[in-house]
C-alpha cells in the first residue's frame, strides 16, 4: 500500500510512500490518506500524529498529474467512471474540509510543493519538525575560505565544537 499506517504508544505515524515519483498522490493513495486520517481520528489511544514522506528527495509534491488529469478531463467531458465517482477527494485527503482533533506533526523530508505543501499547511505551525541540513549552504558572496575557517571548529556551532567532537 502506498501510505502506511503504524502506532507506536500514543504516536501514530502516517508514511507517504512512493519516493519513486516523490511522493506524488495517485487515487490508491488518496485512499490511503483518507483512510490513514480517519484511523487516526477514531483511535483514542493516539495523541499525536506524524506524517511523513518516503525517500529525502520528497515529502510530497502533490496530485500526480499523470494519473488524475486525464480521469478529471473525462468527468468534466460528462464521461462516467465508476471510480473516478468514489476516490475522496482531495480536501478531504488534504484536510481541507474537516477540523482534525489532535496535533498533526509534519516531519518534512524534501521537496513540499502543491498539495504536499497544502497538506503541511494543515498541520500545527509549532509542531513542524525542522529536518537539518549538513553541510550548511555557505551565506551568498561568502568564500571557500572563510566557510572553512567559521566551520573549523565545529559543524554549524558558531565559536564552540560540535557536540562530540
Amino acid at each position: 500500500m502506498p501510505v502506511h499506517y503504524e502506532v507506536e504508544g500514543r504516536v501514530a505515524t502516517i508514511t507517504i510512500d512512493r519516493p519513486e515519483a516523490m511522493n506524488a498522490l495517485d487515487p490508491p493513495m488518496l485512499f490511503g490518506l483518507a483512510e490513514a486520517w480517519d484511523n487516526a481520528e477514531d483511535d483514542d489511544d493516539v495523541w499525536v500524529v506524524v506524517v511523513t514522506g518516503a525517500g529525502d528527495q520528497a515529502f510530497c509534491v502533490g496530485a500526480d498529474l499523470k494519473r488524475t488529469v486525464p480521469q478529471t478531463a473525462a468527468a468534466a467531458r460528462g464521461e462516467h467512471d465508476e471510480q473516478q465517482e468514489r476516490w475522496p477527494s482531495m480536501a478531504r485527503t488534504l484536510l481541507r474540509d474537516r477540523f482534525f482533533p489532535k496535533p498533526i506533526v509534519a516531519a518534512v523530508n524534501g521537496h513540499c510543493i502543491a498539495g504536499g505543501f497544502g497538506l503541511l499547511l494543515a498541520t500545527d505551525p509549532d509542531r513542524r519538525a525542522p529536518v537539518p541540513q549538513w553541510p550548511p549552504r555557505r551565506a551568498q558572496g561568502e568564500g571557500v575560505r572563510r566557510a572553512r575557517a567559521r566551520d573549523a571548529d565545529g559543524p554549524g556551532v558558531p565559536g564552540g565544537a560540535a557536540p562530540g567532537h
